[in-house]
């Protein structure tokens, strides 16, 4: 139900739950990937229609995320958190109408689909 739960294998005592009191997105994480070359990064997609990049490195806020507008095209809008320190999620994705299954990088890494 929007949670995303994190965990280290190699440390096995590193576990962090990202969402957890639902205040970024409320509906179901439908699917969840890491980006390409690195290891604290990952988006994920959600029924809403959402799309939200983590960083396991950085602290989910206490309140609501409040947004800007980054850029917009044909079907789309990329959003960032309006605060002064890190926080996740990093950046918000607004795709389409309907909720988001699945997703994939390019082969180098820079473009989704």
């Amino acid at each position: 139900a929007g949670q995303v739960q994190y965990l280290d294998l190699a440390r096995k005592d590193l576990s962090k739950l990202f969402n957890e009191e639902r205040l970024i997105d409320k509906s179901k994480v439908t699917y969840v990937k890491w980006l390409p070359q690195t290891d604290r990064l990952f988006l994920t997609s959600h029924a809403s229609g959402h799309l939200y990049l983590y960083d396991t490195e950085q602290p989910c806020g206490t309140a609501a995320p409040q947004y800007n507008l980054l850029t917009q095209g044909e079907g789309f809008s990329v959003f960032s958190c309006k605060t002064k320190t890190p926080r996740n999620p990093l950046l918000k994705w607004a795709v389409g109408e309907g909720a988001l299954n699945e997703f994939a990088f390019s082969p180098d890494g820079r473009s989704l689909a």
